[in-house]
């Protein structure tokens, strides 16, 4: 339910399961032949270096993005931009209220960034066992390009469960 129509999504499950999909070809499936059980971590790590494309959100089928996430959040790629992340969401773990995200532990969601695909693959997601692997993964980006290199884009795009 995009507003910006120019998308491919590749869900990889976490071990063999039975999913029903809807009928677009933007939509790629995989599966891995065993159950990580992870948080999905080891298969972000595996994944991140074999896709192509120019950007990349990382997700869960447990986020809700709103259907104006992916063009809202193309607009904040400038010059030196490598991610741009939501100013807000809605998170289960603090009863559904709305947060002001930042760019510290605990205050930042996988799902509620978009990054550049080349500058994610160099840096890599190297933590595959913490519940916290996308914060480290996004400490790493900040340590390689700089705070500065992350935009904040104005709006509570992602809701998450």
């Amino acid at each position: 339910c995009q507003t910006y129509e120019n998308w491919e999504l590749i869900l990889v499950h976490d071990g063999p399961g039975k999913v029903e999909l809807p009928n677009d070809k933007r939509i790629k499936y995989f599966e891995t032949k065993e159950r990580a059980g992870n948080w999905g971590h080891s298969i972000r790590s595996e994944w991140l270096q074999n896709i192509v494309g120019d950007y990349v959100v990382i997700t869960n089928p447990d986020n809700y993005h709103t259907p104006n996430y992916i063009e809202a959040m193309l607009k904040g790629f400038k010059p030196g931009i490598v991610a741009v992340y939501c100013s807000h969401m809605v998170h289960s773990y603090i009863q559904w209220k709305i947060i002001a995200t930042s760019l510290k532990r605990g205050f930042l969601d996988c799902a509620g960034v978009m990054l550049k695909l080349d500058n994610a693959k160099k840096v890599g997601w190297s933590n595959v066992t913490d519940h916290s692997a996308d914060w480290f993964f996004f400490n790493d980006m900040i340590s390689e390009y700089g705070a500065k290199s992350f935009y904040k884009v104005e709006g509570c795009l992602l809701i998450h469960n």
